[in-house]
């Protein structure tokens, strides 16, 4: 986390997020750290993609040990400003994972299990590639 500057004025807008059948959990947006609520939308819709790859191919008994997910996003230019185009580029790691194993579990992701990326998909163009890493 950065240092706090003393000639820079910050501010913090605490908000506390809870569902009935969820843990809550607080988010922080600071100035200084410029996550809009749509760019924590994003990073939790990859997030989600991730765990549903992760999880899918640990029930096809693929040795995983590491999933990254890289988004790339455009917006549109006038408001509501919803995105328009977002690509996913995962980086999966382990030991000897099978190229279809991983492909279906990420088409499986998105065309099955992850809620965010279907609600995102009703404006944005959503595309996707990966890469594979003996880890």
């Amino acid at each position: 986390m950065r240092r706090a500057d003393p000639t820079r004025l910050y501010y913090v807008l605490e908000f506390l997020l809870a569902m009935p059948t969820w843990v809550a959990m607080a988010v922080y947006l600071v100035s200084v750290l410029h996550f809009s609520p749509l760019q924590l939308v994003l990073m939790g819709t990859g997030a989600c993609s991730a765990v549903d790859v992760v999880l899918i191919l640990r029930r096809a008994r693929q040795e995983i040990r590491d999933c990254v997910v890289e988004l790339d996003a455009d917006r549109a230019a006038a408001d509501p400003k919803v995105f328009t185009r977002i690509h996913f580029h995962y980086i999966v790691s382990g030991k000897t994972l099978n190229e279809s194993q991983v492909a279906r579990a990420i088409e499986l992701s998105k065309e099955k299990y992850c809620s965010a990326t279907a609600m995102l998909a009703h404006t944005a163009q959503v595309t996707s590639d990966y890469e594979i890493r003996d880890a």
